[in-house]
């Protein structure tokens, strides 16, 4: 059982991660510039104290 299992999800793997790839680009499209700001935020905030722990 367990082993037919890991056979289907090997088999569904390569499908299922494109569905998720391509719904992550749809959302990815629209919020794009959000992730931007707060991945900019982000660098901004970590680089001085990464600077400063050196």
């Amino acid at each position: 059982m367990i082993c037919y299992f890991e056979v289907f999800f090997a088999a569904n793997y390569k499908i299922f991660a494109g569905i998720v790839i391509f719904i992550f680009q749809k959302n990815l499209i629209i919020c794009s510039k959000k992730y931007l700001k707060i991945a900019n935020q982000l660098e901004m905030s970590t680089k001085p104290k990464l600077i400063h722990n050196l």
